[in-house]
């Protein structure tokens, strides 16, 4: 899957981490096998296949790529051996056809879940994520292939299937250019229309989205689009358009989208305990730490409890506890001392803002 990579945070930003405290439910046993793609098997490296293993997994299990920059997760992924259950190679094939091998991990499901619940990082259910009904095509030089079960056989270079399933993502594909045609999907449009979405509603009446994915080439340019769909209602609920060299990247892109905004809307409806992590860099004087603490003591409405846990030169970090909605208590921290917002990344597990002081 593609890489995470750990982040260096400019001076002068407040660092916001949201940790969101449920109790995960486990999943099936099979949602914690993760096959990891390797060029050439080397039994030295097992500990990191088992690695790239372990952050695929604690994305899966989250819904959220930035998890594995979580402390706990950079534990679990750094001693990733000790929650590995058992291993095997196995051919990665489509259509009978062998395309390469990946390591096969099975994980101790158990130990896995305990640690993240330990650490308060929360499970995103299988019974509560989408079942989403994928259609589309490839157009190059005027040849067209559709993302279908036969297609991907025909082309198994365009095959992104490896990457949705990797982090969890439910998805069901067209049997064949028979069952587009039917649809009346040759071309997949630029925007779906009303009766052709009430088709696909009547024949597909157990997916509950519908994600629609159009790719074009021109020269060595690749052009994605892909809008996301409510089933039952017809509504689009978003689309996005990418230009790009890689195919598959701009695709995963779209999932990544798919896994985020699915996920924060499940998390969305849980009423949970929550504990903001706050990390202030570049404090000009300590009348500004004073007055921050003071404002966010003050109000009782909204923050539990505030505690000052560290001060190291210029930098301080406090445990906040906040009744409510997270919205409200971010809002009443940046209201504390004049802040600018940089950066609203909305993750699961928890959510990092980044400011810049204003004053």
């Amino acid at each position: 899957m593609r890489s995470l990579r750990n982040k260096t945070w400019p001076a002068g930003l407040f660092l916001v981490l949201v940790a969101l405290i449920v109790t995960p439910l486990k999943a099936d046993d099979g949602f914690f096998t993760v096959d990891v793609e390797v060029a050439n098997f080397e039994q030295g490296q097992l500990d990191s296949y088992f690695a790239r293993a372990t952050e695929t997994l604690l994305v899966r299990l989250t819904g959220n790529p930035d998890v594995v920059m979580h402390p706990v997760a950079r534990q679990l992924i750094s001693q990733a051996r000790a929650s590995v259950r058992n291993y095997q190679l196995v051919n990665r094939q489509i259509e009978g056809v062998v395309l390469g091998q990946d390591v096969r991990v099975e994980f101790n499901s158990t130990r896995v879940i305990n640690q993240l619940q330990q650490a308060e990082i929360p499970i995103w259910p299988q019974v509560q994520r989408p079942q989403i009904l994928v259609v589309g095509d490839w157009l190059q030089r005027g040849l067209r292939a559709e993302f279908s079960q036969e297609g991907f056989g025909f082309r198994p270079d365009l095959d992104f299937r490896p990457y949705p399933n990797a982090i969890g993502l439910s998805q069901h594909y067209l049997a064949n250019l028979m069952a587009y045609r039917a649809n009346n999907l040759v071309p997949v449009p630029a925007k779906l229309s009303e009766e052709q979405i009430r088709d696909l509603q009547r024949e597909f009446e157990s997916k509950s989205h519908l994600l629609t994915l159009s790719a074009q080439v021109v020269g060595d340019i690749v052009q994605v689009r892909g809008q996301f769909y409510e089933l039952e209602s017809g509504d689009l609920l978003w689309e996005q358009v990418a230009l790009g060299e890689a195919f598959h990247e701009l695709v995963y892109e779209v999932f990544e989208r798919v896994l985020r905004e699915e996920s924060a809307r499940y998390y969305a409806t849980l009423d949970l305990v929550t504990e903001l992590w706050v990390e202030v860099d570049e404090i000009p004087n300590a009348e500004l730490l004073t007055e921050f603490e003071r404002v966010l003591v003050g109000n009782r409405l909204i923050f539990e409890q505030v505690r000052l846990i560290q001060i190291d030169g210029r930098a301080a970090s406090f445990a906040v506890r906040y009744r409510g909605d997270a919205r409200t208590a971010i809002r009443a921290i940046e209201m504390a001392v004049p802040l600018t917002l940089m950066v609203d990344d909305l993750a699961l597990g928890y959510v990092r803002y980044q400011y810049n002081y204003s004053n």
